[in-house]
């Protein structure tokens, strides 16, 4: 989200589940709010370091899709 505010986007997370994030991207916005998302996950231990100030790893995978709804997503290029 402070990401998506950063870069001044339209696109809206709209619902967190356990570990996935839903967003309704604006016409234009998908690759950036991608690449946010990407960046936001990846950078997980930067943001513990810096909320509570104690260095954690945290090595984690991740998978993106997108599609017109929930039911009909397909994978892109998966970190």
């Amino acid at each position: 989200d402070r990401l998506f505010k950063k870069r001044k986007l339209r696109s809206l997370i709209i619902l967190t589940v356990h570990d996935s994030i839903y967003v309704d991207a604006h016409p234009g916005e998908a690759e950036e709010a991608i690449e946010c998302l990407t960046v936001g996950m990846l950078g997980v231990d930067e943001m513990f370091q810096e909320f509570y100030g104690i260095n954690m790893s945290f090595p984690l995978a991740i998978e993106i899709k997108q599609g017109p709804n929930a039911f009909a997503m397909k994978e892109i290029n998966g970190e």
